[in-house]
């Protein structure tokens, strides 16, 4: 049956559509994060110079310059083969020298461990540092000396092996 020209029709219901209120809301969040995230990079300290950088400079130039001296000479830092004392070795002219200096103790695994010796060689110029009173595992050991107002810096990393228990 035909609809009459003047028949009126009843307006047709739209559904609700979210998206353009899910798109409103994404770019609202969107610019929100964005500017959030400005304020907080602008509230950085950008830094990139310690306050106390000439000091720290003047330590690492100290640093370098004991290491270049001391590269060349006689000496070294070992476990012994029982792995019961760490020798340290200066140069026998260091001895005769006067040598005055520490012997550190450095545990990474644990400051609390750590130990400061002072350095006392014998007339061949070695310090031995008993280790059966230290942990096993592994210790860094530095040590710096001074000879003359020259001053000297050597390393070395040794593993201090467990005990092994008497059968």
């Amino acid at each position: 049956m035909p609809i009459p020209m003047n028949a009126t029709v009843p307006p047709v219901r739209s559904a609700f559509n979210p998206w353009p209120w899910a798109l409103l809301a994404f770019f609202a969040l969107l610019l929100t994060t964005i500017a959030s995230f400005i304020v907080f990079a602008l509230g950085q300290d950008l830094e990139l110079v310690r306050p106390d950088y000439y000091e720290q400079e003047l330590r690492h130039d100290r640093q370098m310059e004991r290491v270049r001296r001391t590269t060349g000479l006689a000496g070294a830092i070992t476990l012994d083969e029982a792995g019961h004392r760490i020798v340290v070795e200066i140069p026998s002219a260091h001895v005769l020298g006067k040598a005055a200096g520490v012997v550190h103790l450095y545990r990474p695994s644990d400051s609390r461990l750590d130990q400061e010796l002072t350095l006392s060689t014998g007339p061949d110029g070695r310090h031995t540092v008993d280790t059966r009173a230290l942990r096993a595992g592994l210790w860094k050991v530095r040590v710096e000396w001074t000879v003359g107002g020259d001053e000297f810096y050597r390393d070395a990393t040794v593993v201090i092996p467990t005990p092994v228990p008497a059968s």
